[in-house]
């Protein structure tokens, strides 16, 4: 389970750039590329500059308003959750 106080931190060997609202992530230790599409971005964004993941959860809240507040945390916990297997964030806390 992921603990929503906690913070998440772009893992230090990650170079991120982003082109026309999507996002490139490289790991420069495995030389591996990953794309974010546009939401994938938002989701990026927020959740590494957030002084926590609740923090993040409330930002896209209200950038995605209407969309069905479980729909949104469970689609973001997922994101959390393959960023993490990817190696590409930290959680802290």
């Amino acid at each position: 389970m992921i603990p929503f106080e906690a913070r998440c931190i772009a893992s230090p060997n990650i170079m991120f750039l982003n082109v026309d609202n999507e996002a490139v992530l490289l790991n420069t230790e495995t030389e591996l590329y990953f794309g974010l599409d546009d939401i994938g971005t938002i989701f990026w964004d927020d959740l590494t500059n957030a002084p926590s993941i609740q923090t993040a959860l409330e930002r896209l809240a209200s950038k995605f308003d209407g969309v069905d507040e479980a729909t949104l945390r469970n689609d973001f916990i997922e994101f959390i959750d393959k960023m993490q297997q990817r190696g590409l964030i930290t959680v802290e806390g």
